[in-house]
């Protein structure tokens, strides 16, 4: 079982330390887990600058001391994006290696898109976001994934959810290069514990990025507290049989990796007791 999207005390929106992670993961079934602290640099963002690298890796290498025998663990990041931070981004990521990384467009012209959700028709609320994600998956190449591709169906479940016909076309255009390019999808499960009461991306979306050659998606709880890592796995696994996929991925040397859906799916069943 993969837990691909977790915030430890590395984020400022978290007060989990990495090793109650680790031992929580390991009793509920958890066989890899990804570290996911953010790296924020949009002015408006109140974590801008928070991310302390050596600090980050410090804890990483000794929970990988305590734990490396019965966990997977993964040096990770939640990389937030735009056009106008990508130059600093690219500066920070230069001389810091991590095994994964997922990356996310969370503000839009300074303003948070969860926000942007409550106050807006889907077609304004995302019309400038696939702007950004276009241009990051046509210009860029540190990540592996992009981080809860529909985030504002989590603060709105009308407004928050993309208009597939309305944006059909760029939805191609950005489909086929993160196919060609080998990206995929964090499949998020936090919007289910939400109105939502679904991963992001939902089923439609995945459904057309496999029509477009998409083959990753990993899955991820995006937790910031104990109680919720490794949750709804099993919905995300549902999901993924819903929009006829077959695997999920995770990372080998570095590369996204797919592995039989029934496997993750049998791995969730072995540890169902300990998540209930």
């Amino acid at each position: 079982m993969y837990e691909y999207h977790t915030h430890t005390t590395n984020s400022p929106d978290s007060r989990v330390k990495m090793h109650e992670y680790c031992e929580r993961a390991i009793a509920i079934g958890i066989e890899e887990i990804a570290f996911t602290d953010h790296i924020d640099h949009d002015p408006a963002d109140r974590s801008r600058g928070h991310n302390n690298y050596p600090a980050y890796m410090a804890d990483i290498a000794t929970c990988r001391e305590q734990y490396g025998d019965r966990l997977t663990i993964l040096s990770a990041a939640e990389v937030d994006w735009n056009r106008a931070t990508a130059p600093e981004v690219r500066a920070y990521l230069a001389d810091k290696p991590f095994d994964f990384i997922i990356c996310s467009v969370h503000w839009i012209n300074g303003e948070y898109l969860g926000e942007r959700a409550r106050k807006h028709p889907s077609i304004e609320v995302y019309r400038h976001y696939l702007d950004e994600i276009e241009a990051l998956v046509t210009t860029e190449d540190f990540f592996h994934v992009i981080g809860h591709f529909d985030l504002g169906k989590r603060y709105d479940t009308v407004n928050g959810r993309i208009d597939l016909e309305h944006n059909r076309i760029q939805l191609g255009r950005i489909f086929d290069a993160m196919a060609a390019h080998g990206k995929g999808f964090d499949l998020n499960t936090s919007a289910v514990r939400t109105a939502a009461r679904e991963p992001m991306p939902g089923p439609d979306i995945l459904r057309l990025f496999r029509t477009h050659g998409g083959q990753h998606a990993t899955i991820g709880s995006d937790t910031h507290v104990l109680n919720t890592v490794g949750t709804n796995i099993d919905v995300a696994v549902q999901t993924l049989r819903e929009a006829t996929w077959t695997t999920a991925s995770h990372i080998e040397n570095g590369r996204l990796v797919a592995v039989p859906l029934e496997q993750v799916a049998e791995s969730v069943r072995l540890a169902s007791p300990a998540l209930t």
